[in-house]
This record gives structure tokens, sequence and C-alpha cells, in this order.
């Protein structure tokens, strides 16, 4: 973002963009989670993009376009929602041909080609929130990962999987044992 200083100079600040998720969570009482969310999506954008320069070089500074909700959820303990939208809708149209022949009345669309493409973006955030309780034996919390175990060359390969068996226990002094007092796992391992 181009910004004016003193004796006419000009400076560019960066602007941070991409896809960013704040949310401030208030617990209530009853187990119950107010939370406050607000996804902002920005990219770059050459619509309304700043130019400026001298003689043969020219720069270009982009600007940005910025899509944010702002939102507030009461939820229990464990329960989800999502805020999903479509932040980008792009059309292209390419018309190819050979100079000339491409104009040929009737003949000419022997030697041209056209291209489309549409291209939609959507991004979905699910959230799901718990209240954690202290415990008062660390080596009892779990982590995602544990009763997860790599696959072995056959299910990789053979069974198109990205586990392997699973462990059961939770992982204690490198070794399993019985699960005592976690009820749930938390957390998610996408296969």
């Amino acid at each position: 973002m181009p910004i004016s200083s003193y004796n006419n100079t000009i400076s560019v600040q960066f602007k941070q963009y991409g896809v960013s998720l704040s949310f401030v969570p208030t617990v209530l009482s009853a187990g119950r989670i107010s939370l406050h969310v607000r996804p902002e999506v920005s990219q770059l954008s050459s619509n309304g993009a700043v130019s400026f320069g001298e003689g043969n070089s020219t720069i270009s500074i982009p600007a940005i376009t910025v899509s944010r909700a702002d939102t507030t959820v009461e939820l229990g303990s464990g329960q989800s929602f999502a805020i999903a939208g479509l932040f980008q809708d792009s059309t292209t149209t390419q018309g190819l041909g050979l100079p000339g022949l491409g104009d040929i009345p009737i003949l000419g669309a022997l030697f041209k080609s056209n291209s489309f493409q549409h291209n939609q973006s959507e991004l979905v955030i699910i959230v799901t929130h718990y209240i954690v309780k202290p415990v008062s034996n660390p080596d009892l919390l779990s982590k995602p990962n544990d009763h997860w175990s790599a696959p072995d060359d056959y299910q990789r390969v053979f069974q198109m999987s990205q586990t392997g068996g699973e462990r059961k226990g939770i992982r204690k002094n490198g070794n399993y044992k019985r699960e005592e007092t976690i009820p749930s796992d938390v957390g998610f391992m996408v296969e």
C-alpha cells in the first residue's frame, strides 16, 4: 500500500493478506461457550492497483480485496458450527488463431480455437470447541496422534491407507497403557 510522506516521497507499507480467523471465547455457566468469531479472506487484485514510475520503469502496487464476517454464537462444549461462503469467482475466455486465416468467413473457424475457464473457490471453516478441565496428572492427557501409527508398505500401497492399525491406550514413558480418565479423543486425523 503506497503511503505519502513529507518532501513528496512515497513509501510502500506491507499489508497482510490471506485467510485469517480471530475469535474470543467466553465461558458461560452450565458448560456453554459464547464465541465471537471474525473470519476474513483477503487477496491481491489488479482492480484498483496503483502504478507510478519515471521514464521506462513503472512500479505497480496491487490493491487488496477483503471479505469478512463478524458473528457471535453460543454452543455447548463439544458442539460444532460452520461458516462458509464463496470468496472467489473468476472467468477467463481466450481466443487463439492464425492471423489472417482465422478471419476468413466460414473457413476461418478451422484455424482458430476458443478456451473458457471458470474458477470458483469456497472457504468453509468448521469450529469445534471444548471446555478443558484441569487434570492432576499431566501424563493422562492425550494428543490426537496418540492412537495413530504409521502404515506399513502393504497398507500404504495396496490399501491406500494413511494410517496403520490403531494402538489402544495412551503413551506413558514409551509404553502404551490402558486409558484411565480421558473419556473421548479430541482432535481429528484425516485419512
